[in-house]
């Protein structure tokens, strides 16, 4: 004796269908509303703004204005709250021959990491912008060997600078108020030995 099981019947088919083209034919409602807007005016010759995050405290953005003040390089710095409102809008003078090497934001400081000249040897200039009262920091970071660095990271009272000396491993911490640097080297690195293959 064959039994014969259906799951659904020919209406129930038919009502599936209709259903999910009545769904698919009303407007999407899902969509991405614009709440702020912030717009800067920009020639075609101007260089594009880095924007670093603040995190609950907004964005800062940072350009090159490709201008010179008594032979020092202008950067313009814009606050913005998270409501896209400019809080604040500053300038921050450099050595002339600086290029940016990377930003990061913690405890309501930003810190902008320039080094001067295109060589991995020159010195580094680390500038702290503490965002609620606008007060810049500069600390200058020389150095003895070519360092191509890969990461930078705020610590506390401190930066570490991650990279390379010579294609092998280093760290350099540099601390911000002895204005004191420390080097560790790949080859002065223990490995514990649970870690190491045997």
């Amino acid at each position: 004796m064959k039994r014969r099981i259906t799951f659904f019947n020919k209406t129930t088919i038919s009502g599936l269908v209709l259903g999910a083209i009545l769904f698919c034919s009303q407007p999407t409602l899902a969509q991405a509303k614009q709440t702020a807007r912030f717009e800067v005016e920009q020639k075609g010759s101007d260089t594009e703004y880095i924007v670093i995050s603040l995190k609950e405290a907004g964005l800062l953005l940072i350009r090159d204005n490709e201008k010179y003040n008594e032979g020092k390089r202008i950067w313009e710095l814009i606050r913005l709250d998270t409501t896209l409102q400019e809080v604040w809008r500053e300038q921050l003078e450099t050595e002339s021959r600086v290029r940016l090497v990377g930003y990061e934001y913690r405890d309501n400081l930003s810190y902008i990491l320039f080094r001067l000249g295109e060589h991995e040897a020159s010195e580094l200039v680390l500038y702290t912008i503490q965002i609620l009262s606008k007060e810049i920091k500069q600390y200058s970071i020389k150095q003895e060997v070519s360092f191509r660095i890969t990461h930078f990271n705020p610590l506390m009272q401190s930066i570490t600078l991650g990279g390379y000396v010579r294609n092998e491993p280093a760290i350099l911490i540099y601390d911000l108020n002895s204005e004191k640097r420390n080097w560790y080297r790949a080859s002065s690195f223990q490995t514990p030995n649970f870690l190491t293959c045997g």
